[in-house]
This record gives structure tokens, C-alpha cells and sequence, in this order.
């Protein structure tokens, strides 16, 4: 199983590169130190990311959306693994 996975990441790395010259990049921590670092490295300008409908998530995204705005980035948030849109 473990192989698989990492078929599949190697198989969406070589994807992304080939189609899209871009990377794939996978870390561990805080998302809130994690992605404005990246942002800040990569120049940036809209960040795209699943909604989260757990008060967790929620907070999360409100503190992301926060500091990506205040670097001058776009954000969008939104459903893409539910049947129906609670909002």
C-alpha cells in the first residue's frame, strides 16, 4: 500500500511538472507559519483551497485567509467534498 501511494505522489509530481512547470510540495506544521512562507517564496498572488465545515477547519481558514489577505493574496475557500453546501 505504501508503494502505491507513493507511485501516485511520484505519478502527480511528474504530472504537474510536465503540463503545468510547476512543483508539488508536500510538508509538515503549522499551515499558518507553512503557507504564507511558501507564498512569500513563490510570489504568490491567488491561494485556492478546500472549505472545511469542522469548527477547527473553520478557524483555520479565517487565520489563513487573515494573513495570505494581508500579504496582498486572493483567497478562495470552498466546498469540494460534500453533497450539498450547508451555507
Amino acid at each position: 500500500r505504501r508503494s502505491f501511494l507513493f507511485e501516485c505522489v511520484e505519478d502527480l509530481q511528474r504530472t504537474l511538472k510536465e503540463r503545468y512547470s510547476t512543483k508539488l510540495y508536500i510538508t509538515k506544521g503549522n499551515p499558518l507559519e507553512i503557507i504564507p512562507k511558501l507564498v512569500i517564496k513563490h510570489g504568490v498572488s491567488r491561494f485556492f483551497s478546500d472549505k472545511d465545515c469542522e469548527k477547527k477547519g473553520e478557524e483555520l481558514e479565517i487565520s489563513l485567509r487573515g494573513i495570505l489577505n494581508h500579504l496582498g493574496v486572493q483567497t478562495k475557500f470552498s466546498f469540494n467534498d460534500t453533497l450539498y453546501d450547508i451555507d
